[in-house]
């Protein structure tokens, strides 16, 4: 998803790196293959699904791959293909009563219709979830759609990610003032560096300046709070590279034990795009999955929130909100 052919900056990554479209829709022709070879489960309260590609998009890679992973787990799925719009949705769902929608946005031209769709499922108000997914959604997107819209909205990865079971509560886990016990590989940057990890209550966290009350809302949508620091400074942009991914690793483990983690951005510059290149204040960044947005758009404090957590400022900090 980082270095594939439908991105103009593919031919900037070294030819054993680079991974084709093609290469991705075979796995997951393949995958969905395999799949459909499992006995389908029988849980004890299965769900109705409905599933499409959102218009104007006329291709559906990883939700015809969850399509399959949900019918092998006994549930009911009606598949609507691709280009569905917003009406054929929501006639969809006056047909079939579901308890959730799987909506693939392959396309930035399919936000509009997403946002038209869930206007008038908050018209309705009948609890139907919608899981968003594709190259058009992260998880910020999802986020802000789920504040604005008050539909029940799910990214994804977190929705069908993390278990629907009981768990270790946070703090059973993660203490105020210790580092987390992360792998060698991720705290080990370089000799005599690491990544440090402490996590806080909610409550510390600082907000400053503008509308108070909609940053409050949106942390609420969190339990906890990791405060990411090193004091590792990246000297060149394959240095920062090998940052980004470290500090992506951690993201990845808070996931990894049922949590659902969402990151702010990462003090030093992207190296990842060529700089007159750079689309990202046009919403259309080139890696997506490396955007991050800042604290400050959130009204968060960083500095003062280290301040205030008694954390040690050491040059190069982020904040990942945790539920």
């Amino acid at each position: 998803m980082l270095s594939h052919n439908g991105f103009r900056l593919a031919k900037n990554i070294q030819p054993d790196e680079r991974v084709l479209v093609s290469d991705i829709y075979a796995i997951s022709q393949a995958l969905t293959y395999c799949f459909s070879f499992l006995p389908p489960e029988t849980p004890a309260k299965p769900l109705t699904i409905v599933s499409g590609a959102m218009a104007p998009a006329d291709l559906e890679l990883g939700s015809a791959l969850l399509k399959q992973l949900w019918k092998t787990h006994g549930h009911t799925v009606f598949d609507l293909g691709t280009k569905i719009r917003p009406r054929t949705w929501l006639e969809a769902v006056d047909k079939h009563q579901p308890n959730v929608l799987n909506i693939s946005c392959m396309l930035n031209t399919c936000i509009p219709n997403l946002r038209e769709l869930l206007d008038l499922l908050s018209a309705k108000i009948d609890g139907t979830r919608v899981c968003v997914g594709g190259m058009a959604i992260n998880k910020l997107i999802a986020l802000q759609l789920r504040q604005e819209y008050h539909v029940p909205l799910f990214y994804g990865t977190d929705f069908i990610g993390i278990p629907k079971t009981a768990k270790l509560d946070y703090k059973d886990q993660i203490q105020r003032d210790n580092t987390i016990n992360l792998p060698y590989d991720i705290t080990a940057l370089s000799p005599g560096e690491s990544i440090c990890c402490y996590g806080i209550p909610l409550s510390e966290v600082i907000i400053a300046g503008g509308n108070g009350q909609d940053s409050k809302e949106f942390l609420s949508n969190f339990n906890s709070v990791v405060i990411v620091t090193t004091s590792n400074q990246p000297a060149t942009k394959r240095d920062a590279k090998v940052l980004i991914r470290q500090l992506l690793k951690i993201e990845r483990f808070l996931e990894e034990t049922d949590h659902l983690a969402f990151a702010f951005y990462y003090s030093i510059p992207c190296p990842f795009c060529l700089s007159p290149d750079c689309r990202k204040n046009e919403g259309t960044c080139m890696n997506p999955t490396y955007v991050r947005p800042s604290p400050k758009a959130f009204h968060i404090n960083l500095l003062k929130t280290l301040e205030n957590a008694r954390i040690p400022d050491l040059g190069l900090n982020t904040l990942i909100l945790v539920k």
